[in-house]
């Protein structure tokens, strides 16, 4: 019985034929196709006197944390704080505030008051605002941009 010898040469060449690869591509490279991703919003708790000033004739920072403090959303370079109004309606006054403290706008979120906690969904792309009774307001990224 005559014994076959196996030639590496062979599956080598295949290989590196001009048939074999018609593109290069770096796979470090990021595909220029695909979308940044966007970083997501964050939460940090602020003392209530610490907040930028807003109009204290009409709203009231309410917030219901073991701390006292208050949950304040962080996104490109924008703070959101939920206040609530006098009148103790049922909804918060979402303020948008630049890094210089001053109101970019306000959009009323109608549903919960007092302020208890804020939750990010980075997967729904989402901000829901917890206030008493666990009542909720979720607003999406697109509309907390729309209030700047």
């Amino acid at each position: 019985m005559r014994r076959r010898r196996f030639s590496p040469a062979l599956p080598l060449l295949l290989l590196l034929a001009p048939s074999a690869c018609t593109t290069s591509s770096n796979f470090l490279e990021p595909d220029p196709e695909e979308p940044e991703q966007e970083a997501a919003p964050t939460v940090r708790l602020v003392a209530p006197a610490a907040l930028p000033p807003f109009a204290t004739d009409q709203y009231k920072a309410t917030c219901q944390t073991t701390s006292g403090e208050c949950p304040v959303v962080r996104w490109q370079e924008v703070d959101y704080v939920a206040l609530s109004f006098h009148d103790n309606r049922s909804s918060f006054a979402v303020h948008a505030f630049d890094a210089a403290g001053s109101t970019l706008g306000v959009h009323e979120a109608v549903g919960a008051r007092y302020l208890a906690d804020i939750r990010v969904d980075t997967e729904a792309r989402t901000v829901t605002f917890v206030g008493q009774a666990e009542r909720t307001v979720t607003l999406t990224w697109d509309a907390l941009t729309a209030i700047r």
